[in-house]
């Protein structure tokens, strides 16, 4: 039983001893002032609402300076609601959700309607700083004076037809020519997937959500959100900064320390690092 202990007791403090060193060179998750606090290099994480996403860099409320995010990621608070602005779209949008590690922001319009598919029409990302999530989807709207079939098209949409005006969905690469001479395309506009177009089509469906992407190696910051950690501009360096966050096993190690610290008698602390793993 004395070998036994003696044995545990030599492993508990080698297991100390590499915690502590591994501690010594673990990065720090924030840059301190010389009082310890929080520095003001970096521009606050906010949000417009407690459920609401989380802002912060490439993104910036319209309060904040415009270094705190990149141009083009300006977001806007309205009702506690959070806001994006796309520059060539006739509407605003709600931002569902953010996606730091995936670059992806979800939106949806402002605009309540009772045909949801408006909302995909005026919808246009040209001129900003993302592009449809997963995949971009190019389709038409095809205006016809009477029921016709169109191989691979939807409709005719009830929500933008009218008397005597058919009007179908295809896919935008089909060919003038390939139409019947009764139809005539009159409107083009993208998705980001069939799934987004065909709930647009449903006369209950509310008004769609659209999946955005951005380039996360044009911010300065490539991968580091992938990995896990936070993205940040540092306002001395006038640059970004990679902060990294704490992993499961450096909060193990952090878990062992406490312990020891709580529990210094060495057969209190052997049943609870048993317990503990």
């Amino acid at each position: 039983m004395k070998k036994l202990y003696l044995s545990l007791s030599f492993t508990l403090f080698i297991s100390l001893w590499l915690s502590i060193i591994l501690l010594l060179f673990l990065p720090c998750t924030e840059s301190k002032t010389s009082g310890g606090n929080i520095t003001s290099e970096f521009c606050p994480i906010t949000n417009c609402s407690e459920k609401g996403p989380t802002i912060r860099f490439p993104f910036r409320l319209n309060t904040q300076p415009n270094f705190c995010g990149h141009e083009g990621f300006e977001l806007s608070c309205s009702n506690n609601n959070t806001i994006l602005h796309l520059p060539s779209s006739s509407s605003d949008y709600y931002v569902q959700e953010i996606s730091y590690r995936d670059s992806i922001i979800t939106i949806r319009d402002v605009q309540e309607t009772t045909c949801p598919i408006q909302s995909l029409l005026s919808f246009n990302i040209t001129n900003s700083k993302f592009f449809f999530f997963p995949f971009r989807s190019g389709k038409a709207l095809v205006n016809c004076t009477e029921t016709v079939y169109l191989y691979g098209a939807i409709g005719p949409v009830d929500c933008v037809s009218g008397d005597k005006i058919f009007v179908y969905v295809i896919d935008s690469d089909i060919l003038m020519d390939e139409l019947p001479s009764a139809c005539r395309t009159y409107k083009s506009f993208n998705v980001s997937t069939e799934f987004d177009l065909l709930k647009a089509l449903m006369r209950d469906s509310s008004t769609p959500e659209v999946g955005l992407e951005w380039k996360d190696f044009e911010y300065g910051c490539q991968g580091c959100e992938k990995l896990g950690d936070i993205c940040r501009f540092n306002i001395t360096s006038n640059s970004t900064v990679c902060l990294k966050q704490p992993r499961e096993t450096e909060l193990s190690i952090l878990g062992v320390l406490e312990l020891k610290l709580q529990y210094p008698h060495p057969p209190v602390l052997e049943a609870l690092l048993f317990l503990h793993w």
